[in-house]
């Protein structure tokens, strides 16, 4: 495994973005805050269009977001699980 999808990169999901970054993970990102995106990108990360875009074409997708609603949210209305699942069977 060595790239990694992103959603939410607030207090707690930034800092563990970078930390992948710094073990040489490629780390895909969205965040609803473009500074977050840009702060990801500073660090050497990619910033995807939306949740789906960083679910799409990465060997596993890490949610870090405030509550069960905002997982589902991301995972089913967005559209990030069938991205990471059409992935997972190509």
């Amino acid at each position: 495994m060595r790239s990694i999808g992103f959603v939410g990169l607030g207090a707690m999901g930034l800092p563990m973005a970078e930390n992948l970054l710094k073990k040489q993970f490629a780390v895909c990102g969205f965040d609803v805050r473009a500074s977050a995106m840009q702060a990801l990108e500073a660090l050497g990360g990619t910033s995807a269009p939306d949740a789906t875009g960083a679910a799409r074409n990465v060997d596993a997708l890490i949610l870090m977001v405030v509550n069960a609603t905002q997982v589902e949210s991301v995972l089913f209305d967005a559209g990030a699980l069938d991205a990471k699942i059409g992935r997972a069977h190509v």
